[in-house]
């Protein structure tokens, strides 16, 4: 997987303008955990769509959405999907063929 693969829907930018804020969904490399592949998924409500790929270049996989999101809401509800390039639910993220 390409480091800062963007999973940004078209639906989410279609009609936005640079300066419109909403919510950044990262999932970054947890160097806490043993696991192989390991990752923390942070929540930034708040951001612009410009900054949000800013932020998300050194990330595993990132994406913006066009609303304000609660910064402590990160469980994806359907984990364990399979998904190719991203999922539906606004709170998960495509990672190695499964929503987390």
């Amino acid at each position: 997987m390409p480091l800062g693969e963007n999973q940004t829907s078209e639906e989410s930018i279609d009609g936005q303008k640079p300066g419109d804020k909403g919510t950044g969904i990262f999932a970054v490399p947890d160097p806490t955990s043993p696991g192989e592949g390991a990752f923390k998924k942070v929540v930034v409500p708040g951001i612009t769509y410009p900054d949000c790929v800013r932020r998300g270049q050194n990330c595993i996989v990132y994406k913006w959405l066009p609303k304000q999101l609660d910064q402590t809401a990160s469980d994806c509800p359907t984990k364990g999907i399979l998904c190719t390039k991203s999922c539906a639910h606004d709170l998960c993220l495509c990672i190695n063929g499964t929503c987390q």
